[in-house]
C-alpha cells in the first residue's frame, strides 16, 4: 500500500553505493539550512550498498552527513589524530580538505521528490 503523501511534502531518497563491507549500518543525520539536526535516520547495508527513504519533507534547503558503522557502537571511529577510520561522507559528495567541507557546500534544494546518489570517503 502505498503512503499518503501530502501536498507540498517531498520524499528525498538517499543511495550509498561502494560500501567496504557488507556489514554495519548507515548513521544519517538530515539537518535544515540553518545546520539544525531535522531527523536521523539508521539505514540497512545490504550487497555494499544502502538505500534511505525519508518523507513528509516540504520544500527548501537542507544537507546530510552520514557514516558507515562498521562495528556497530553508533559512533564515528577516529584514530588518534582524529581522523575517521569508518567510511563517511556528506550531501552532493562533497569532500573536504584537513577537515569537513564547508557547510554551505552540503546544501541542495529540495522542490519535489529527489534521490541522490553517494558514495562515502
Amino acid at each position: 500500500m502505498m503512503a499518503l503523501q501530502l501536498p507540498g511534502q517531498h520524499v528525498l531518497t538517499i543511495k550509498i553505493k561502494n560500501l567496504p563491507e557488507n556489514k554495519g549500518r548507515i548513521m544519517l543525520e538530515l539537518l535544515d539550512q540553518d545546520r539544525n539536526t531535522l531527523e536521523r535516520v539508521v539505514g540497512e547495508v545490504n550487497d555494499k550498498q544502502s538505500t534511505i527513504t525519508i518523507d513528509s519533507l516540504a520544500s527548501g534547503t537542507y544537507a546530510f552527513r552520514y557514516y558507515h558503522d562498521l562495528d556497530g557502537d553508533g559512533e564515528l571511529n577516529t584514530n588518534l589524530v582524529g581522523m575517521p577510520t569508518e567510511p563517511y561522507g556528506f550531501s552532493n559528495n562533497v569532500v573536504g580538505s584537513f577537515g569537513p567541507p564547508a557547510f554551505k557546500r552540503w546544501l541542495f534544494e529540495l522542490e519535489g521528490d529527489k534521490e541522490m546518489r553517494c558514495k562515502p570517503e
